[in-house]
């Protein structure tokens, strides 16, 4: 099981230890000396679980970017409807290849609990729009949707583009009946649009890595018994996760709930902790907005755990102007280029 210090894969390893499961492997990877390395391995210290770590480079990633199997699982994956999900795949590799992981493991994640139990519902989202009439309330949801999930590229979001894709996202709700009728249910709306094209398009997809290394594989999470309840759970309680971090906190199974921290962050490598104090410290005049553009382009680069910028050169990352959110960004770039749309298309040019 892959072993995070989030709720999510927590709950999924401590619920198996609570259920009387006995066979059970766990693992974590990143940078070595994060709060998440330190976490996971409590956690499956406090559970008696095997636990492996494998320390993720910015050399191996992009050892695994040019390799074959990174080309054979795009080839596999390829849904044509979004970029491939990547993350796990060279790391459970490695621990096939060292026998840790067997040849039938059944892999199972956290995936999706932090999107059910509210998460992912954005602070625009978190009130009701009692003073908005329908079509108002339509277009707060709308707006919601694309800030959130449709900013790969700043560059993009052009109020052209951003209109074309209100009305595609309309379109996407309205044909599945779906209309903001009582204002204390957009929040429902504004999850489902996720729901129909970013959870089931890109995250669940990420399951096609097990199958590409030959496993079968467990969601507990995403069980229709989950989804079902969730929908129905209030604004308040999804605010926050709080009816989810409650309950897990209040059952604390296998211990691993109350004194060992959620989400805490560490920036890695130590490196650049003074560099960025100094940078932030330089930026301050001009706003956080200005300051976290460029912290996404000089730094975010080695600070990402899983060192996923490894898919392009930092004198690439450094230099571009375009604003990008994450190394998904580039795997999206590289995504339609691989299937023949130009960069300058994707820059926002003609080609």
């Amino acid at each position: 099981m892959p072993l995070s210090a989030g709720r999510d894969s927590r709950l999924i390893v401590s619920a198996a230890r609570h259920l009387g499961y006995r066979n059970i492997r766990t693992f974590a990877y990143g940078q070595p000396g994060t709060h998440e390395v330190a976490a996971s391995r409590a956690i499956a210290e406090r559970l008696d679980l095997p636990w492996r770590f494998i320390p993720t480079d910015r050399a191996s990633m992009r050892r695994f970017f040019a390799s074959d199997v990174y080309g054979g699982y795009l080839d596999f994956a390829d849904s044509l409807q979004s970029v491939p999900f990547v993350q796990d795949l060279p790391q459970i590799a490695a621990l096939k290849q060292d026998g840790y992981v067997p040849d039938d493991a059944v892999i199972a994640n956290g995936n999706s609990g932090d999107y059910i139990s509210g998460a992912h519902i954005v602070p625009a989202m978190r009130s009701v729009g009692l003073d908005l009439n329908a079509e108002q309330r339509l277009r707060r949801i709308l707006d919601a949707v694309s800030q959130k999930h449709f900013a790969l590229w700043r560059g993009l979001r052009t109020p052209e583009h951003l209109e074309r894709i209100r009305d595609l996202l309309g379109a996407s709700l309205a044909g599945v009946g779906a209309a903001p009728e009582d204002p204390n249910d957009d929040y429902g709306l504004f999850e489902y649009g996720e729901f129909q094209d970013r959870q089931c398009k890109y995250v669940i997809t990420g399951q096609r890595i097990y199958e590409f290394l030959g496993h079968e594989w467990r969601m507990p999470l995403w069980d229709n018994v989950f989804l079902d309840f969730f929908e129905k759970v209030p604004l308040e309680g999804k605010t926050g996760q709080r009816l989810y971090a409650e309950a897990l906190e209040e059952a604390d199974w296998g211990g691993v709930w109350q004194n060992i921290p959620v989400n805490a962050k560490t920036v890695r490598p130590r490196w650049v902790i003074p560099l960025r104090w100094i940078s932030k410290a330089a930026y301050a005049p001009f706003g956080r907005d200005a300051w976290h553009r460029f912290e996404r382009r000089v730094f975010q680069y080695w600070m990402d755990p899983a060192c996923g910028y490894a898919c392009i050169p930092y004198s690439r990352a450094v230099l571009d102007r375009r604003g990008q959110r994450s190394f998904v960004s580039w795997l999206a770039e590289q995504y339609l280029e691989r299937h023949g749309v130009s960069g300058q298309v994707f820059a926002g040019k003609n080609s």
